[in-house]
């Protein structure tokens, strides 16, 4: 049975199985998925099932409906699919067997069950312009009361907030308790307290031992740690470190006394 995962940012906040024939998203309390965001409406767009297929159509979204990072009214969706809402995403999950089980393949029609026709697509076009009439005339009549409205560029940097948070990071928290986030998209990173070092944990009043560590990122975009300076303590999960770690997801780094979180690549992120 097909569903959708809601996230914001990291956090899985719930699964929703579809059951009917259609399912509905946005922040209404009686919508099939509520979504909890300001930039949502109150019924954002949903999912129907027709022939077989499972189509996403936007039936009311005043700041728009994007799908896999792309603008859309209409889509089909397909296991992996990323409806992102904002600070929200919502993921659409169907493995592939039950879509053999359901609709079978013609052995000389090879894809068969996977494709969608022009009528098809033609008809959800057909039905999400009248019925997004229907519901905008709705949504005119109670103001967008609780949704709010954002420019095309701010909802675009939403959305890239969001993707940064999902991409493999650091967090360092600072002396003064203030957290500091770095993307590490880069082959590496000089980790220290020099101001040559990408990322810098503070000042140091020893000349020695400014370069602490490194981070690399490996092929199959995963870190390691690596120990530089013998006169900085490197601490991870509290066993000090002599030579090499693989950082794992969530790993508490200590170097020189500041405390770095490593974040992983989500399975999630594009």
């Amino acid at each position: 049975m097909p569903k959708v995962s809601v996230y914001r940012g990291r956090t899985h906040l719930f699964d929703h199985w579809i059951e009917k024939p259609e399912v509905i998203l946005g922040r209404s309390a009686d919508a099939d998925v509520p979504l909890d965001s300001p930039v949502a409406s109150r019924k954002h767009c949903r999912i129907v099932k027709k022939q077989g297929a499972y189509i996403l159509e936007e039936i009311g979204a005043k700041n728009g409906l994007f799908v896999n990072g792309k603008y859309c009214n209409v889509h089909r969706l397909v296991d992996g699919d990323r409806i992102e809402i904002a600070d929200l995403l919502v993921t659409f999950h169907r493995p592939r067997s039950e879509m053999r089980q359901q609709r079978g393949i013609d052995r000389n029609q090879p894809g068969a069950a996977y494709r969608i026709t022009t009528a098809q697509v033609e008809d959800a076009i057909s039905t999400r312009n009248k019925d997004s009439g229907q519901v905008r005339r709705s949504v005119a009549q109670e103001g967008h009361k609780h949704t709010t409205a954002v420019s095309p560029d701010a909802l675009a940097q939403m959305m890239k907030e969001m993707e940064k948070k999902l991409q493999a990071h650091v967090e360092v928290v600072m002396a003064d308790g203030k957290h500091e986030r770095i993307g590490l998209s880069e082959a590496s990173y000089l980790v220290g307290f020099d101001d040559s070092c990408e990322i810098k944990l503070g000042a140091r009043i020893w000349p020695w031992g400014k370069l602490a560590a490194k981070i690399t990122t490996m092929t199959d975009r995963s870190h390691k740690l690596s120990r530089l300076s013998k006169w900085v303590t490197i601490k991870v999960g509290g066993e000090k470190l002599e030579g090499v770690h693989i950082l794992r997801d969530k790993d508490l780094v200590e170097i020189g006394g500041v405390t770095v979180r490593y974040l992983g690549r989500s399975e999630i992120a594009k």
